[in-house]
């Protein structure tokens, strides 16, 4: 090859390698565009699953150098129909110490350092970080400038006090190798310090509404309902959980200079009830009065009023200190029925109007007398044999007899029966009506059945399955139908008589009691609880004879010590035997006594039921009849209602 032809072929050659070093360079080019497409792609979609669709990441990063605890919101308040509280959660400012994470060798410097910023002394500060709790309340129940200034001083000013606090102590960087290594374990143990919030449940009524309202206990933050409407109505009241975030070290440490953050905390709702705070005070200070006198063992009081049947008063003796529930929960016996009379005490704790079943004797007697003459079983002009020595009933061994028989035998009227409280009358009226009728009228007026659901509430001895648990029975007897008919053999709550006995009142209608008028929330939202269902019990040819009757109960009868001068009123008495759980029959001389009043005529206003345990004297006239005298003339002075001295009862 000529030289010539030579340099021609490395001419080509040089031109052919450029000619591919350009193609491959384009393709290189291009195909680094490519993967740097695809590589931003990428890298926009881990951008957008982090910030927008992957929260649980997302969370992750916002939540890297900061640690967490739950934060518990504030507890609704309670209050009753007019705003006054009845439960309320204050808020406690509280200086808390993490003690695991101080270290001992710290107690002394950080209780002196401390000290002028809290209410104690130093000597009171090492004795609490001595002590072997996790978590140490060092002060609880800061003002809001005591906090404040605190917060301050740990988050900020800290750093400068400390080198002050150096300068007036420097013997005490002798035990430490230098001044950092000082610097780097007081820090440690400083930051440990830690000013917290939280909530005191307080009950400002206390031990007069404490069977209604109930209580919750706080252990460590954590409320638990136990009673009354804390308990029902908590899934309210309680509100949602959320947390506190802190600022934390790597080594979870809490780091000083940053403010804790809330975050997820909904408080709960506020339960407006149908209490009035002065009608439950003069009937909580009535039932005292009244126990005190006739040395009852216990009672209660239940105030109605009577067109809508919200509960304005409910009280219950003994009680309890609801902050203090502590000293009370074992003071009782669980079955105080089994003690001897001597022994007899009731359980604290308990609420008698709604946990108390007992057989309400001559109360009942206006009930099944008003069933009888609507479905027109009897008739009001009908006569009955009322003899002295009483009515013999087949497979009773014992004749029944009246308390106070007339002194020869009478013939008499349902009017008369119910007015003189005629045991041998009603039980002809029973006996007449049969089991099916009694059945139909206990139903009827809703016996058997719950009405608040409050924690341990008393169904009675009538559950749902009434008709079929007793009707086909043979212990179902006549002697049970004399019985049932004036109160015996049969058992319900203090709440259940008096709402039966509310029909009188309510113009022949039954209106379940209620105790809760409605909620609200942070947001001003209000949910409103839809009073209940009016339904007809008794005609109002049937309700004015009723009213006939009982109102002579009041004026001529049993319940004499009842009449309220200047204002028309009827009602009922009832006294009962206890059962003797152990040897069977009845104790002579233990039993209950209790009156139900209504006024003032012809509309009533209100509904007083009035029940004591094993007073000394046993009839309700006499023992309970004083009480419902003093809360009525009480009401009539409130609501502004003079006594009206020419207005007498209507003859009958």
């Amino acid at each position: 090859m000529t030289p010539r032809n030579k340099k021609k072929t490395t001419t080509r050659v040089i031109s052919r390698c450029s000619q591919l070093g350009t193609v491959f360079f384009k393709k290189g080019i291009t195909s680094l565009k490519i993967w740097l497409t695809v590589a931003l792609i990428l890298l926009i979609a881990f951008l957008l699953n982090v910030s927008v669709l992957n929260t649980e990441l997302k969370a992750k990063v916002s939540d890297f150098g900061w640690g967490s605890r739950k934060a518990v919101p504030k507890r609704g308040t309670i209050y009753d129909r007019n705003g006054h509280d009845l439960a309320v959660s204050n808020l406690s400012r509280d200086v808390v110490a993490v003690r695991k994470r101080i270290n001992p060798g710290m107690y002394d410097i950080l209780a002196e350092f401390i000290d002028p910023h809290l209410s104690l002394a130093k000597k009171e500060i090492v004795e609490l970080l001595n002590k072997s709790d996790c978590e140490i309340k060092l002060v609880e129940g800061l003002s809001e400038q005591e906090y404040d200034d605190f917060c301050r001083f740990r988050l900020f000013d800290w750093n400068m006090e400390l080198d002050n606090y150096l300068q007036k102590n420097p013997s005490v960087l002798s035990s430490f190798e230098n001044k950092k290594e000082f610097f780097k374990q007081f820090e440690e143990s400083f930051k440990e310090i830690v000013p917290r919030k939280s909530y005191s449940r307080v009950y400002p009524s206390g031990r007069m509404t404490s069977h209604i309202v109930g209580y919750s206990s706080n252990v460590n933050d954590n409320f638990t309902p136990w009673k009354g409407l804390e308990l029902v109505y908590n899934d309210l009241l309680e509100g949602v959980e959320g947390d506190v975030k802190e600022r934390r070290d790597t080594s979870r440490n809490l780091i000083p200079g940053f403010a804790p953050v809330e975050r997820g905390l909904i408080p709960g709702w506020d339960l407006r009830v149908t209490l009035s705070s002065e009608i439950q005070a003069l009937a909580y200070n009535t039932l005292k009065e009244r126990i005190n006198t006739t040395g009852a063992k216990g009672g209660c009081i239940i105030i109605l009023d009577s067109p809508t049947a919200e509960i304005l008063a409910m009280v219950s003796f003994p009680d309890y200190d609801p902050e203090n529930y502590q000293d009370f929960i074992s003071v009782g016996p669980e079955f105080p029925d089994f003690l001897s009379k001597e022994e007899y005490r009731l359980n604290p704790m308990h609420n008698l109007p709604t946990q108390l079943a007992y057989e309400p004797g001559s109360v009942m007697k206006p009930i099944l007398g008003a069933w009888a003459l609507e479905k027109k079983v009897i008739d009001r002009d009908d006569l009955f044999r009322i003899d002295p020595n009483g009515i013999k009933v087949p497979g009773k061994q014992k004749p029944i007899r009246d308390t106070h028989p007339p002194e020869s035998v009478q013939m008499w009227k349902i009017y008369d029966i119910i007015v003189h409280s005629s045991n041998v009358g009603m039980a002809q009226v029973g006996i007449k009506m049969g089991r099916e009728n009694i059945i139909n009228a206990l139903k009827g007026f809703h016996f058997g059945q719950k009405i608040l659901d409050f924690d341990e509430e008393r169904d009675g001895v009538i559950n749902e399955n009434l008709r079929e648990k007793y009707l086909d029975r043979p212990s179902w007897s006549v002697v049970r139908e004399a019985n049932v008919a004036f109160g015996t053999g049969i058992a319900v709550t203090p709440l259940q008589i008096i709402a039966a006995m509310n029909v009188f009142a309510n113009d022949g209608y039954y209106v379940k009691p209620r105790i809760v008028l409605d909620a609200s929330s942070i947001q001003r939202e209000t949910h409103f609880f839809n009073p209940p269902e009016r339904e007809r019990i008794l005609s109002d040819d049937v309700l004015d004879t009723m009213q006939k009757i009982l109102e002579s109960v009041v004026i001529e009868g049993t319940a004499t010590k009842a009449q309220c001068k200047g204002y028309r009123v009827m009602g009922k008495t009832g006294t009962s035997e206890k059962p003797d759980h152990i040897n069977g029959g009845y104790h002579k001389n233990r039993h209950y006594a209790s009156f139900i009043g209504f006024g003032p005529l012809p509309d009533p206003k209100y509904t007083i039921l009035v029940l004591l345990d094993e007073p000394e004297i046993r009839w309700g006239g006499y023992t309970c009849g004083p009480a419902f005298k003093t809360i009525f003339e009480n009401l009539m002075i409130k609501d502004g209602i003079p006594p009206d001295n020419e207005n007498e009862p209507e003859s009958t």
